[in-house]
């Protein structure tokens, strides 16, 4: 039978494996406490199953950020200067300041992974 140390009064006793886990009262001060799981534990990081990334995590996850910021700028800057008098004036510079705001995003990702210890 596994053993159990109150943390209240420190009073050692046994107690069935049926029990584990549970709430019980103390043999020695009355008080209730907590007995511990007999389950093993797993190890950090194994098996652990991959985050939920919703939406955009699917969509941008095997994209990226960064490749799509690159291509809207590209595309901004060669519609400006190979294409000038076609479509309207205003859709090049949209889409060069949407590609330096997903360049950014990417940025921002990768730092935070860094920080957080998710990337090395």
């Amino acid at each position: 039978m596994p053993e159990f140390t109150c943390p209240h009064c420190g009073t050692e006793f046994e107690f069935p494996e049926d029990q584990a886990g549970g709430v019980v009262a103390c043999l020695g001060c009355g008080r209730g406490v907590s007995l511990p799981s007999l389950k093993a534990e797993r190890p950090s990081g194994v098996d652990r199953p991959a985050p939920k990334r919703g939406f955009w995590g699917a969509l941008f996850g095997w994209i990226g950020w960064l490749p799509l910021g690159g291509m809207l700028v590209a595309v901004g800057v060669l519609w400006r200067g190979a294409f000038p008098e076609t479509g309207p004036g205003w859709a090049s510079p949209v889409l060069i300041a949407l590609g330096v705001v997903f360049v950014a995003l990417w940025l921002a990702g990768y730092y935070i992974g860094l920080v957080t210890g998710r990337r090395r």
